[in-house]
Parts: C-alpha cells; sequence; structure tokens
C-alpha cells in the first residue's frame, strides 16, 4: 500500500527470464537515480532464494529480489504471511511475469512473458506514480 510496485516473478532456470533482467536492471538503476517512487520487487519461482541470489550475484545485477518461500522445482506454491498456499500458475500462467499495482493495491499493468527493452516503460511509470498522487 502507499507505493507503486512492480512485481516480477522469474527464476534462474528460466533463460527468457534470465534474458531480459540486465534490461530491467537498467530500468532500475534509472527509477532509483530518478528517485521515481515504484518499489520493484521479484519473487523466484520453483527454485531457492539462495539459487535465485546467487544468479543474480553471478551476473552484477542488483535487483530487489526477495523470497518468495519456493524451496525447488517441484515447489509450486508461494506462501502468504498466514501460511496460506498459492499455487504459482494461479498467478501467472508463464515465467517471467510482471504485475505493476498502483498505491492501492490494483492491478494497472501485467504481462506474461519477457519484456526486451524494460526502459520503454519508463514514463509508463512515472505516470502510475504520477496518477497515484492524485
Amino acid at each position: 500500500r502507499d507505493r507503486v510496485v512492480l512485481l516480477h516473478f522469474w527464476g534462474s532456470w528460466c533463460p527468457p527470464c534470465c534474458r531480459e533482467l540486465p534490461s530491467l536492471q537498467t530500468l532500475y538503476d534509472t527509477l532509483v537515480k530518478e528517485k521515481i517512487e515504484v518499489e520493484v520487487v521479484l519473487a523466484q519461482v520453483r527454485e531457492p532464494y539462495a539459487t535465485s541470489q546467487a544468479w543474480l550475484k553471478s551476473k552484477n545485477l542488483s535487483l530487489p529480489n526477495y523470497d518468495s518461500g519456493a524451496s525447488g522445482e517441484m515447489d509450486q506454491f508461494f506462501r502468504l504471511a498466514n501460511g496460506t498456499q498459492i499455487e504459482d500458475r494461479q498467478l501467472a500462467k508463464v515465467f517471467p511475469a510482471t504485475f505493476v499495482l498502483d498505491r492501492n493495491g490494483v492491478v494497472v499493468f501485467s504481462r506474461m512473458g519477457p519484456i526486451n527493452d524494460w526502459t520503454e516503460y519508463l514514463t509508463f511509470l512515472k505516470d502510475a506514480v504520477a496518477r497515484s498522487s492524485n
């Protein structure tokens, strides 16, 4: 709440996910540099958090990766804070999958599959922040 959030589900085992992350890093760096209030949240799927963190580090990527609770390739569930589990394919039919939520938690954008040039979405994200401020 109270933040525009770019929520991105990915895995280091997923070739399209891996190909697009350098471009997402460029977008993230621009958001930070320009102080655009978008919270970027990556959540790994079907692998342990440590695996996804190690992969990001090996590629010199500093994207904010959060632990989805997935424990391995056979683990198809996200765990919520209250202990409830949600099957990953209920949220995303394919990976990578991206959602942008406004300050009220309303999904204002979704994309199933990779994005070649994340910087093309900078204007959209700036607008989402501006609209959420009103």
